[in-house]
């Protein structure tokens, strides 16, 4: 079995959240023509919501991936797979996954916040699952011992 595990630091994802919410605060506009920056932002009281964002979007991935995933002691996602997975894609796992969780915390404070921008961070979060589905569900090849490939006995003719 091949065990990758997706580092969790929910400080990390909340500065990028934080960011995230700057930005788009500055840029949004109000009726009257003004920023949306102070309705938008994020600040130190609102961490312990964010936290419970984080641990939404964990959740939804343990179970949208029941089969092979579990958390460890730290909260971090684990996901056991076959011996034949390819674990180069592991740095990419984990990419994916706290990109999904970025985008799942913003698509939850823009609900609360910028409604304008829900659709924007769903569509990403949508996205990030799919490129986790095409890593997780992706085998190895098979060969043969000595390395030379397998001989194709199906004629397209």
């Amino acid at each position: 079995m091949a065990t990758i595990t997706a580092t969790i630091v929910n400080a990390a994802i909340i500065s990028q959240v934080e960011m995230v919410a700057s930005f788009a605060g500055r840029n949004a506009k109000d009726k009257d023509g003004r920023p949306l920056y102070d309705e938008v932002r994020i600040t130190a009281q609102d961490d312990t919501l964010l936290a419970q964002f984080i641990g939404e979007a964990k959740r939804n991935l343990l179970a949208a991936y029941a089969d092979i995933s579990s958390t460890d002691l730290s909260g971090n996602i684990v996901f056991t797979l076959p011996a034949e997975y390819l674990t180069s894609h592991a740095t990419s796992i984990q990419a994916e996954v706290v990109n999904f969780i970025t985008d799942y915390v913003c698509r939850c404070w823009f609900e609360l916040h910028l409604p304008d921008k829900v659709e924007e961070y769903q569509a990403k979060g949508a996205l990030s699952v799919q490129k986790l589905n095409d890593l997780l569900y992706s085998r190895e090849a098979p060969a043969m011992p000595n390395g030379t490939q397998l001989p194709n006995f199906i004629s397209l003719t």
